[in-house]
């Protein structure tokens, strides 16, 4: 990566133009990094963070976030509302994007870092620290992830970390519109145990979650937890955090990946009107056509019968561990948390 100094007077790009995009924020140095991306590339990509957009000769644009916050205050002012989805990883995330954005409708942001980094400095405690800074990082943040080409609403597509996030970009705007796509916790136990990768990549999210939202769990150290546990106690922390939202706020629904995966046309047409568009239905078909068939990262044939099939195996193969994960949750949480289905639902 090549590192360039951004001018001030090219400011006005970066907050208006669309193929600056931020890549990087380190608020230990004051600093936001941007690239020149062609939006196309961006509609390819599975992810829009380093994994994809990053190579060692990229040019990479820096600027001060100070800077650019104030210009944002006094130019512009006005913090849009951001349309996101949010889950759990691992239940179809990737699929929905792929689907919406087929739909001549919507320009769909996957995982942006902005964000991904925010989420991981409220982990650390930043925004209780400084209320009216933490604002306006979101503020920024949004205002650069609602840009999109012309004619198309932008959908933001969050990473797993972001559900920290929910409630505040609803406390700074009220217009904002959130969908949650979760899994009930058998099912992603089964996602989670069936892969060494995914049983690292529980390891790693509970470093810095920690247990703050959800105190009855505080206590425990989840380093010391088989593999099934903790997962469900990461499943625990995810919907702890969800519930929280739904309860809090009236435009925040919610979709089971089950319901994404058996009724996609159903799924998306409700998805849809949540957020606000007339989209021709027919092109439903054609988004679940083309990429309902193939797994939306892999590549690999996809179908609903064959994908309960493969649950079933892979629940059999790993019964003890995901039974140990089911019960180990019991003294935690009230009858009825786990519900398949969580409220504020679609569908």
């Amino acid at each position: 990566m090549v590192v360039r100094k951004l001018e001030k007077k090219q400011r006005v790009n970066l907050l208006r133009n669309i193929k600056f995009y931020p890549v990087k924020m380190d608020l230990r140095v004051d600093k936001l990094f941007f690239i020149e991306v062609d939006a196309q590339e961006l509609i390819d990509a599975s992810f829009h963070d380093s994994r994809v957009l990053l190579r060692h000769d990229t040019i990479c644009y820096e600027t001060s976030i100070d800077g650019l916050m104030a210009y944002f205050e006094r130019y512009l002012g006005v913090n849009p509302p951001i349309r996101a989805v949010y889950h759990n990883a691992f239940c179809g995330s990737t699929l929905l994007s792929r689907y919406l954005g087929e739909l001549n409708k919507y320009f769909i942001y996957r995982e942006p870092p902005v964000f991904s980094h925010l989420a991981n400095y409220k982990y650390l405690g930043m925004a209780e620290k400084n209320d009216e800074l933490w604002r306006k990082l979101l503020c920024l943040s949004s205002c650069l992830m609602s840009r999109s080409p012309k004619g198309l609403s932008a959908i933001t597509k969050m990473n797993d970390n972001c559900n920290n996030l929910i409630v505040d970009i609803h406390r700074f705007n009220d217009k904002s519109k959130s969908l949650i796509l979760y899994s009930d916790l058998e099912t992603f136990l089964i996602s989670i145990l069936k892969d060494q990768e995914r049983r690292r990549f529980v390891r790693d999210r509970l470093s810095f979650m920690g247990a703050s939202s959800f105190p009855a769990l505080k206590e425990i150290n989840h380093s010391e937890l088989s593999d099934a546990h903790a997962a469900a106690f990461l499943w625990l922390l995810q919907t702890h955090i969800m519930i929280d939202a739904i309860n809090k706020y009236d435009r925040v629904r919610t979709l089971n990946c089950n319901q994404l995966f058996d009724n996609p046309n159903q799924a998306l047409l409700e998805t849809v009107h949540f957020f606000g568009k007339d989209v021709d239905e027919n092109l439903f078909e054609e988004a679940i056509i083309k990429h309902g068939t193939n797994h939306s990262k892999l590549g690999h044939v996809y179908s609903s019968s064959v994908r309960q099939e493969k649950l079933s195996r892979l629940r059999d193969n790993y019964m003890e561990e995901i039974d140990s994960g089911l019960e180990w949750v019991d003294g935690f949480i009230d009858p009825g948390f786990l519900l398949p289905i969580l409220g504020a639902s679609l569908l």
